[in-house]
């Protein structure tokens, strides 16, 4: 899986609401009702991300905040499955 360039980068962020590049990562921060509703987003997270076999960096903060923070460890770069990953997030 190659490398996506700033550019591409740039413009499939665009396209995520509230996603935001961190050096070589996608990152977005939800704030949820309460320590169940993140942990319950952080399952769903993880049961997507399983079956993608794409696992992000999930944490949970401040009793309600839950932040997903996603690379590709084998190429250390942001690549189309980040954004194939964060895409699926989006449409739980």
């Amino acid at each position: 899986m190659a490398a996506l360039s700033d550019a591409e980068i740039k413009q499939k962020l665009g396209n995520l609401d509230g996603w935001e590049r961190d050096g070589g990562s996608i990152t977005k921060t939800w704030q949820l009702k309460g320590f169940s509703a993140a942990l319950l987003m952080a399952n769903a997270i993880g049961h997507i991300a399983n079956g993608m076999n794409h696992h992000p960096d999930l944490q949970i903060f401040g009793y309600n905040n839950l932040r997903v923070t996603i690379t590709t460890h084998s190429e250390d770069a942001i690549t189309e499955n980040d954004f194939d990953l964060a895409g699926a997030i989006e449409r739980l």
